[in-house]
């Protein structure tokens, strides 16, 4: 052991070099097979580079004679200040004392919460996909506003853009608008919806189901709250333990599987209890906020093409196996059927392809083209009775 000791001691420098050499984000990439490197490989090797700078110059100082007389004045620092810190908040400076009244008066709530950044990508300034987003006030152009989650969002092109084309070849101007993002679910399209009221739309189009469904079922169970919510509630309540699940591989891989980590598993648990009345609750959530938006674009949406604004609710076709997730779908499809302005595409399961077995939602790109074909048809019967 004493001769490793040695042997680092005399190379310590050597060895330094060549970890940085290879942990190098250059050099990663070029051994990559399938470059470039992620973004999340990026910020690991700059992490780990900035740890191991640090770790020698520790190494290096340990080395040195001054590190006992360091220690004693690093120890004295941090004792004068925890002490004059916590005699500061005594008398009302910062928020130790104020912290817990703050989020009683001001505790998260759901709302839109995410979607995607503006001016990136393919994203407009308003964050989604697609050109910017125009005004009209013409009485010629048929205006649609299309809310869904990962499946309204992806595609080249996405759905909603394929019922554009099909549209303009049937000689109808239209102009769509994509308010689609991954992972979102009804209850934040119905905030969307009222925070894009400045815009004229003839219809709107609520696409999903699953999202609503299935997004509580493996995330976070409250009916009504975006996915994964409960950490977002998390980052503003305890911040201590939602950084450590997000920075920290180990404690994050624990709260991914377990939900101990957060005490998400005692929510869940909550629910498993009284699954019955939790599955009553998804689909009257659902049911809630498809009528709400109906109402709002009803009342409150300006059309420019129809002499009124119209609403459609999509169910999308899903590829469930689980028997509860197959349930639960069954109970929201029977509450809704008697609906006129609920369409369900559920029928549409065996003609589109899966990307993969295990994907209950996502289908390939050239089923998304059966998907828009259907939502033209009925986008044609709206239009017959809208003038």
């Amino acid at each position: 052991m004493n001769n490793f000791f040695k042997l680092l001691k005399k190379f310590d420098y050597i060895i330094f070099i060549i970890l940085i050499f290879l942990l190098n984000e250059i050099i990663l990439e070029y051994l990559d097979k399938t470059p470039p490197l992620s973004d999340r490989s990026t910020f690991i090797s700059r992490i780990l580079i900035f740890l191991l700078t640090i770790s020698f110059l520790i190494y290096k100082f340990l080395s040195s004679k001054k590190f006992v007389l360091f220690l004693k004045n690093i120890l004295v620092f941090f004792l004068l200040f925890i002490s004059l810190d916590l005699l500061f908040s005594i008398f009302g400076f910062g928020n130790l004392f104020n912290n817990n009244e703050h989020i009683t008066r001001r505790y998260p709530s759901p709302y839109d919460m995410f979607s995607p950044k503006p001016n990136v990508r393919a994203h407009n300034k308003y964050g989604f996909k697609g050109e910017n987003f125009q005004l009209f006030n013409d009485k010629k152009t048929v205006t649609i506003g299309f809310f869904g989650g990962s499946t309204g969002y992806n595609g080249a092109p996405p759905i909603i853009n394929r019922v554009s084309e099909l549209l303009s070849k049937k000689n109808i101007d239209n102009f769509t608008y994509n308010f689609s993002s991954t992972s979102s679910n009804h209850t934040q399209h119905k905030h969307r919806l009222i925070k894009f009221l400045n815009f004229n739309f003839d219809i709107i189009i609520f696409y999903g189901g699953i999202n609503e469904t299935e997004g509580y079922y493996l995330y976070d169970p409250r009916p009504g709250y975006p996915f994964n919510f409960y950490y977002k509630e998390l980052s503003d309540t305890n911040l201590f333990i939602f950084n450590l699940i997000r920075y920290s591989s180990f404690f994050g891989e624990i709260e991914k599987r377990t939900g101990l980590v957060t005490g998400l598993n005692k929510i869940k648990k909550e629910y498993q209890e009284n699954y019955k009345a939790w599955e009553n609750s998804v689909v009257n959530q659902f049911k809630q906020d498809i009528k709400i938006s109906k109402k709002i674009t009803e009342r409150l949406v300006k059309p420019n093409f129809c002499k009124t604004p119209n609403f459609i609710s999509i169910l999308q076709p899903s590829n469930f196996t689980d028997l509860n997730q197959v349930n639960l779908l069954s109970l929201l499809k029977k509450e809704m059927e008697n609906e006129d302005f609920f369409y369900d595409y559920s029928d549409l399961k065996d003609q589109v392809t899966f990307i993969a077995p295990h994907y209950r939602a996502h289908i390939t790109n050239d089923s998304k083209q059966i998907i828009a074909i259907r939502i033209t048809e009925d986008i044609l019967k709206v239009l017959n009775n809208c003038i």
